[in-house]
Parts: structure tokens; C-alpha cells; sequence
């Protein structure tokens, strides 16, 4: 009787494990993610601020240390500092003397090498030399040219003339001196074009890259009276090590002042255009900082709540001037409607969120 039990209960196991395994399979139900706890704010007009200040710096388009490539003594040194010179005008000089000696010697030897080189080419044709012979005249030829070309090279580089429209910012030597080449004698600013260069937060740099319908002017100290305009040209695509912050370059779009040079202080005013941008602006939304998306495949992008099913969207949004704290929304979104005013990287779209506050 007991092997007839355990033979049963055998026989009944796997039909009650699998009673089991499909009792379990419809049992489990997907159990929905808990709402996100998000803090939420209502869209409301910007202010009527269609202007951002940012303080900047004066810099030349490059700026460069002259040095010789020869060494020798420094003979003339004629431009002095602050003066504005043109291209090709002559910076500094070396004595010559020694250079003019080592190419009149090269010269020499390269008249006697070609004279032994095209004696040897004739006794070849005759029959008088081996043609070993006249392989090592042709060489010694080819050397001797060479050595003529860079003894007159090294002449020309007894001279550093200017190679752009160049401000004179300091002479680092005197004349007299001993220089190699090694040893920088000048240093001049490419003053082909002047810029100035503002640094903006980490947080906002992505913002302001992407604005557009904007214009720009700078103000200095030394020319209270002008409003230069700018033109933007760069932006540095890695952040100071120190600040997080990210340069922006404009040019200014003016002829050269004589009195703006680098290194001066600069009032960048970016603004809105005219026109429509304008009109646009001044009926904007303002929203915390936070609650830009820049993850958007489109573009930046908004989450708005759903109030009464508390759902969250994603909405493209078009940008306007950003501050510190705010971002200036031109299209997109309408007064009253709420949105996640931070933590946006992590919603997805129709994701439920219990709101922290309206």
C-alpha cells in the first residue's frame, strides 16, 4: 500500500507543479512605477527684460613672440612699444656680416664644384673617367647648391619682419644683446582684428549657443562715447578647470580705435533683434533654469503636467535670452500651465508625478 501512495505521489507532482507554475503566471500582474515626486511651477510672463550684460575682455585676434631662427647680435630694433606697424615692415635685425661671409663662401664652392662636375661629365663622354667619377662630382654639385641655399636662407633670417598688421607689445630684448633662437626678442598682437571675450556659466552655454536673433555691442572705459557692435565668432568647447565656465568669442565689427587694446575691460550687451524676435519677447514665458530638457531630439523641450490626470509631456520650446536663475521662453507654452521645474532628466512621456507644489 505505501509503494502504491508513493508511486501516486509521484505521478502527481509535475501536474502540480505545473498547476502551480500556470496559477503563478496568472497571478502576477506588472505592477505600475510609483508616481515621481517632481516640484511644479506655473508658466508666467517674463519680465520685460530683453537685455543681458556680461563683463568681457579686449583681445587681439592673436598674439605672437617673435624670435630668430639664427643666433648672432641684435643690430637694430627700430618699432617701439604701442606703435602699430604694417605688414612686412622690418621688426628686428641681426648682424648680417658673418652671414653675407658664409654665403660668399658657399657661392665659391659651389662655382668650383660645378666646374669639376662638368669636367668630369665631359671626360665621361669620352671615355677618360669612370662613371664612379663622375657620380661623385655630380654629388658633391648637389651638396654644394644645398649649401649655398641655406647659407642665403640664413642671411634672409638675420631679418624677422612683420607678418600681419601687428600692435608692438613689448620688446623683450635691447638692442646689442645676444640672441639665439631660443629667445624671444618681441611680442606683437595681430590687430587684423580685435574681439572681445565673455565667459559664460556651464548651465547656460547651451542656451546661449543655440539663441539666435540677437545682436550685440561692447562698451569700454577707454571709449565711454561708442557702442562697438559685435559679430560672434567662437566658442570654446571646453570649460575653464577652475570657473566651469565657457568662452565666447565676438569680433568687433568696426575700424580699428586706437583706443581699444587687449586686455581691456569690456560691457557686452547681447539683445534681442527687432522686429518679430521682439515682439516675441516681449510676450515670453519665464521658467526656472532647471526645467529646460536639452535632451530633446528636437530641440529643447519643457515637460508640462496634465493637472487633472497628472501626466507629464514633453513639449519643444523655443529660447530667448537666458540670467543667472531663469530662461526667457518665446514659443511653446502659455501662461498658467504647469511644468516640472526640475528633475526632468529622468521623466519619461505620459510617466505619472505627484506634484510637490503649484
Amino acid at each position: 500500500m505505501r509503494s502504491w501512495r508513493n508511486a501516486s505521489a509521484l505521478v502527481l507532482l509535475p501536474l502540480l507543479l505545473a498547476g502551480c507554475d500556470e496559477g503563478g503566471a496568472t497571478l502576477v500582474e506588472d505592477t505600475p512605477a510609483p508616481p515621481a515626486t517632481v516640484r511644479v511651477v506655473e508658466v508666467a510672463p517674463a519680465a520685460a527684460i530683453d537685455r543681458r550684460s556680461f563683463v568681457g575682455r579686449v583681445e587681439a585676434l592673436r598674439t605672437v613672440d617673435l624670435a630668430f631662427q639664427v643666433e648672432g647680435e641684435l643690430v637694430a630694433l627700430p618699432p617701439i612699444e604701442g606703435e602699430t606697424v604694417e605688414q612686412d615692415a622690418l621688426l628686428a635685425a641681426l648682424d648680417p656680416e658673418d652671414f653675407e661671409l658664409a654665403l660668399e663662401r658657399a657661392e665659391a664652392e659651389l662655382q668650383l664644384a660645378s666646374a669639376d662636375y662638368q669636367r668630369s661629365r665631359d671626360l665621361f663622354a669620352r671615355g677618360a673617367v669612370p662613371e664612379a667619377r663622375r657620380d661623385q662630382d655630380r654629388a658633391a654639385f648637389r651638396l654644394a647648391e644645398v649649401a649655398r641655399d641655406r647659407a642665403a636662407r640664413d642671411l634672409r633670417l638675420t631679418r624677422i619682419t612683420a607678418p600681419f598688421e601687428a600692435l608692438i607689445a613689448r620688446r623683450l630684448v635691447d638692442e646689442h644683446a645676444y640672441v639665439t633662437p631660443d629667445r624671444p626678442v618681441l611680442r606683437v598682437h595681430d590687430v587684423t582684428e580685435m574681439r572681445v571675450v565673455i565667459s559664460v556659466p556651464e548651465d547656460l552655454v547651451a542656451l546661449v549657443r543655440s539663441s539666435g536673433g540677437f545682436s550685440a555691442e561692447a562698451r569700454l572705459t577707454a571709449a565711454p562715447e561708442v557702442a562697438f557692435p559685435l559679430s560672434l565668432r567662437e566658442f570654446a568647447a571646453e570649460a575653464d578647470g577652475v570657473a566651469q565656465s565657457y568662452d565666447v568669442s565676438f569680433a568687433i565689427d568696426a575700424p580699428l580705435d586706437p583706443r581699444v587694446l587687449p586686455g581691456m575691460t569690456a560691457t557686452v550687451l547681447v539683445s534681442v533683434n527687432g522686429g518679430s524676435a521682439k515682439g516675441a519677447a516681449e510676450s515670453a514665458m519665464e521658467v526656472p533654469l532647471a526645467a529646460i530638457d536639452t535632451n530633446g531630439a528636437d530641440g529643447f523641450q519643457i515637460w508640462v503636467i496634465d493637472r487633472s490626470s497628472l501626466e507629464v509631456q514633453p513639449r519643444r520650446v523655443t529660447l530667448g535670452l537666458p540670467s543667472d536663475t531663469t530662461a526667457t521662453v518665446l514659443s511653446g507654452l502659455e501662461p498658467g500651465e504647469a511644468i516640472v521645474a526640475a528633475g526632468v532628466a529622468k521623466l519619461s512621456p505620459g510617466q505619472r508625478v505627484t506634484a510637490s507644489s503649484f
